[in-house]
């Protein structure tokens, strides 16, 4: 009993070890680099954990697979109701339509991220304080903008390469996909900026009762 637990633990000790160097790998490569850092932050809600180990696959699908598997369903719903009802979906040209919606939309992201610098420090440190209250600690208000941000960047560049290609059913695809996952990241914003300008609010009324 004790034998088969000491090997259960060495396995997973053993995948542990082999997705911390596939993460230092790839944040030598130009691109992916900043990718992965984000990314794994942003499924590990915050946490400095993100820096030295890989997030759990629990918190990876939830926080970044999931949006992408929802976002790949509906667009194949999309694309089989289109050969369905005979509509020439090419017409849409949907990387042309990511290439010319994400920049403004990704401008527009960048703008609040940089309006987090102008957060009082008292809001911050409130909320380290209240962390165990709230279920996430401060840093969240960092990765939950910056993740949806370097999604779209990447949305767009995708994009821009699948342009290179003739268009067919793979393209058409990635690119509803893309465009799909890319208007789930918008509103991830706006409901961020939604709920941090309510504690804001909330709590300098707090602070003035």
């Amino acid at each position: 009993m004790e034998q088969n637990k000491q090997s259960d633990g060495d396995r997973k000790n053993t995948h542990n070890n082999r997705a911390t160097l596939a993460i230092r790998i790839a944040k030598k490569l130009p691109f992916v680099r900043e990718f992965t850092t984000i990314a794994n932050a942003y499924a590990y809600s915050g946490s400095h954990l993100a820096f030295t180990r890989v997030a759990p696959i629990k918190e990876i699908f939830s926080r970044i697979l999931a949006k992408g598997a929802i976002s790949f369903a509906i667009a194949k719903i999309l694309m089989r109701y289109a050969h369905t009802y005979k509509i020439d979906i090419s017409k849409i040209d949907a990387p042309t339509l990511n290439i010319g919606t994400f920049p403004t939309l990704l401008g527009f992201g960048i703008g609040i991220f940089a309006l987090l610098f102008a957060i009082k420090p008292e809001f911050i440190i409130k909320l380290h304080e209240s962390k165990e209250a709230n279920g996430f600690d401060a840093q969240i208000l960092n990765v939950d903008l910056a993740y949806p941000l370097i999604a779209m960047a990447g949305i767009v560049f995708i994009n821009f390469l699948l342009k290179f290609f003739p268009s067919n059913n793979f393209t058409q695809t990635t690119s509803i996909s893309s465009f799909i996952y890319g208007m789930a990241m918008i509103f991830e914003i706006i409901g961020f900026i939604f709920i941090t300008a309510f504690s804001i609010i909330s709590k300098s009324k707090n602070s003035r009762t």
